[in-house]
């Protein structure tokens, strides 16, 4: 469900800009349109290009210096509205889940940050944490330190999937609406669309644990020990694939969580 406040809150997008910060408004009823799409490392919506066809031109009209390495924002280059964004998952470690849940509480609100300075290239490179709730629905990712949300907190819905989080005004972090959907394909739902009504099964279950379970392992320290070719984290991915290749048949979600265990399988112990 989405709330609408008469009011134009102004928040920030904390960057290595000399600035220090993207200043922008909220225009409230606005949202983004077309699918979402989502990895499991990299949440992407709107233009998957670059919006010109020099970079360095590219740059000027973001709110980032890579879509390849960082966060990115993409603002319109003459309203300055939102038109895009590429977020990574954040992987530097796990999320209390109260914290995350409280943002879970938090009435969202329906609107699109327009940039007051959208023409200065930055960096949108917060160190994140994520969890995952119990029934994945949501995959909260937050900046690392972030305070539990309160009523100086933000929700704003800028996608039928993905909701941005701010505190007192500034960028903290987003949410992703059923994960599992949207490893599916089936990331281009209507505005009214409720995914708490879609069926449940044993299937989906199993794929619930995979997930979690996937999230936990692929974070923080496990990555150090993958860089470092760690024989027990290779058996723990073993073990994972082995498990989400038994669901794998005609399931687009499973076969989407196997192929990026045996990416991370071949890129650091093939």
């Amino acid at each position: 469900m989405f709330h609408r406040k008469s009011d134009s809150p102004a928040v920030t997008f904390p960057t290595e800009h000399p600035h220090g910060h993207v200043a922008a408004h909220v225009e409230a009823g606005l949202a983004l349109e077309g699918p979402l799409r989502w990895d499991l490392y990299t949440v992407a919506a709107g233009p998957a290009q670059v919006m010109h066809e020099s970079y360095d031109e590219h740059l000027r009209y973001v709110a980032s210096a890579g879509y390849d390495w960082d966060d990115e924002l993409r603002f319109d280059a003459k309203s300055g509205q939102l038109v895009g964004l590429v977020l990574k998952i954040g992987e530097a470690g796990p999320l209390s889940a109260d914290v995350g849940a409280s943002y879970l509480s938090l009435l969202r609100q329906r609107g699109l940050p327009v940039a007051t300075r959208h023409r200065d290239a930055a960096h949108l490179t917060p160190e994140a944490l994520r969890w995952l709730s119990a029934d994945a629905r949501e995959l909260v990712v937050l900046a690392k330190g972030a305070p539990a949300a309160d009523g100086a907190s933000l929700r704003l819905a800028v996608h039928p999937s993905l909701d941005l989080l701010f505190h007192d005004g500034q960028y903290l972090g987003w949410i992703l609406h059923d994960p599992l959907e949207q490893l599916a394909g089936a990331s281009e739902q209507a505005a009214d669309w409720d995914p708490h009504e879609a069926p449940r099964d044993a299937r989906h279950a199993s794929l619930v644990a995979v997930l979690h379970d996937y999230l936990a392992l692929v974070m923080g320290p496990t990555l150090t020990g993958m860089e470092r070719r760690d024989p027990t984290v290779e058996v723990a991915l073993e073990a994972l694939r082995a498990r989400t290749l038994e669901l794998r048949a005609h399931d687009a979600v499973a076969d989407g969580l196997a192929g990026r265990i045996e990416e991370l399988l071949e890129t650091f112990y093939g």
